[in-house]
């Protein structure tokens, strides 16, 4: 692949900061596709906990390694990483420009700049963990995970189970903790011409987005989609943010009152942009666009190419520029609320 022809375009933030909604407007008009790098929309069988793309979004754009596993599938970020590369040479065969939306940041970091060596896993150890959760909860393992790896801890989401019980499997199998595993290797591949746009609307709308999409889902039957899951709690795929919050119910009645907005709000994938602006965002070697996007904006553009984003109310533009007084990449920031 030819790094000054093949562009891929990674859209990052938070739950609710509108990086679907993004994601389409651009893959629409510039006829390209989008490939998921969130780990839980790969599988078919959770959909309303997991807010995937609608099916009318789906219609919008091609998408690809969404509904694409069974929760039954043994998978892993390494066979993530094989199956994305196999994509990447077949669809690049015939196109400049592809999409990733996140998602999951261990899967973007680990087909962006490869995977840090991890020991293998002692299974009596992980059936070990596993257990724990059910029998003592997340909030202890917390505990032990800030014992034994403090660094980590620091960083984690401590409301994913998945990455809590990783971290504490890899320490109690080898003796070390998780964090002394984390290379921090920030080179990015130099196959692809990668491109960040991070999304990070201000704190109290997001909540507020996470709160209403939280609404809709119960609304479109969150509860009874964890009945139906319920018997497969103890697959990895299902131990993670929003189910495991109501599968710690041990009664999942046919009502919906133990499962007030309060315990598992702030947990699930949230609400699609509520108030928008008119944007224009150019690519470099691509037409201008007018599109609409989540506001208000503060933008996380990693310093790979030499790309510069202007921000106002009313207009983005994402455009080639090079410091004059360094070789190295320089990118100019400016945002500005309403």
């Amino acid at each position: 692949m030819n790094i000054n022809k093949k562009k891929l375009i990674v859209i990052i933030g938070p739950t609710a900061s509108g990086k679907t909604t993004l994601s389409i407007k651009l893959a629409k008009q510039f006829k390209c596709s989008i490939i998921s790098a969130d780990s839980r929309q790969f599988y078919k069988e959770m959909n309303i906990g997991t807010a995937k793309p609608t099916k009318s979004e789906l219609d919008q754009a091609p998408h690809f390694f969404i509904n694409n596993l069974s929760i039954h599938d043994s998978y892993s970020v390494g066979k993530f990483i094989d199956e994305a590369n196999d994509f990447f040479n077949y669809y690049y065969l015939k196109n400049d420009l592809l999409i990733m939306v996140g998602g999951s940041g261990l899967f973007i970091d680990g087909l962006l700049k490869g995977l840090d060596p991890f020991p293998s896993i002692n299974e009596e150890i992980r059936s070990r963990l596993n257990s724990d959760l059910e029998d003592i909860g997340l909030k202890k393992l917390s505990e032990k995970l800030k014992r034994v790896d403090p660094n980590y801890y620091d960083i984690v989401d401590l409301n994913n189970p998945r990455r809590v019980i990783r971290a504490l499997e890899v320490y109690y199998s080898s003796n070390k903790p998780y964090s002394s595993f984390i290379q921090g290797n920030n080179s990015y591949r130099n196959d692809l011409n990668i491109n960040f746009i991070g999304l990070n609307p201000k704190r109290d709308k997001l909540n507020k987005r996470i709160e209403l999409r939280v609404d809709d889902m119960i609304l479109n039957g969150l509860v009874n989609e964890a009945k139906k899951l319920y018997q497969y709690k103890d697959l990895n795929a299902l131990k993670t943010v929003g189910y495991s919050e109501i599968f710690q119910y041990s009664s999942l009645s046919s009502s919906n009152r133990a499962f007030g907005i309060s315990t598992i709000g702030g947990s699930l994938i949230g609400q699609t942009s509520i108030c928008t602006v008119s944007v224009t965002l150019a690519l470099v070697g691509l037409d201008a666009v007018n599109i609409n996007c989540v506001e208000p904006w503060a933008v996380l553009i990693e310093e790979r190419t030499r790309w510069s984003l202007e921000i106002s109310a009313s207009k983005t533009v994402l455009s080639e520029k090079v410091n004059e007084n360094s070789s190295s990449p320089s990118i100019s920031v400016k945002t500005s609320g309403r």
